[in-house]
């Protein structure tokens, strides 16, 4: 049972550590200040969380917050 609880503990610190790093970085301006995808599929993104409703997302950690788009909720990069 603790092997459990060091992995989960584990999980929990990488997770707070990477959010930790990503808002070092600084805010989320706009789409051409970002290199990680192309600008306009960083635009689609900000778009879909506009016309959505995405402030009232049940979770919408970093979204236009974090400067990292592929560090926000649910947004995966390859």
């Amino acid at each position: 049972m603790k092997h459990y609880y060091f992995i989960l503990s584990f999980m929990l610190f990488s997770f707070l550590f990477f959010v930790h790093l990503a808002q070092a970085a600084g805010p989320f301006t706009d789409c051409a200040s970002q290199t990680q995808i192309p600008e306009a599929e960083c635009q689609a993104l900000v778009d879909l969380y506009n016309n959505t409703n995405g402030d009232g997302w049940t979770n919408n950690t970093g979204w236009k917050v974090i400067f990292y788009v592929c560090s926000w909720y649910g947004v995966t990069c390859c």
